[in-house]
């Protein structure tokens, strides 16, 4: 089987391919997840040699990577904020009955 036989063959199957940016940018956020989280401990050459196995750039995986943190990130400032809304919340409610009852 020839190179360009196989690689009709790999695509027809819907295996992704270095390149083929239409295939990978349709994962799912959980299959994206799972190849961040698996090569998180690999060296750039080990990175390398999963990469060639999965059909990926280095360069994909770690833009997922920075994307997943970003994200992460994101939703922890977005907590802290929600968090001082709340407490600012509560201290205008205990403020309130204070004032009202100066008032009367």
């Amino acid at each position: 089987m020839t190179f360009y036989a196989w690689l009709k063959q790999a695509k027809a199957a819907g295996a992704a391919m270095p390149g083929d940016q239409k295939l990978t940018d349709n994962w799912s956020a959980e299959a994206r997840l799972a190849v961040v989280i698996e090569t998180a401990a690999l060296s750039e050459i080990e990175l390398s040699e999963y990469c060639r196995r999965k059909g990926l750039y280095p360069q994909q995986v770690k833009t997922w990577k920075s994307a997943f943190l970003t994200c992460q990130q994101s939703a922890k400032v977005q907590s802290q904020a929600d968090r001082a809304q709340t407490k600012a919340g509560r201290n205008r409610a205990q403020c309130k009955p204070k004032r009202t009852h100066l008032l009367a």
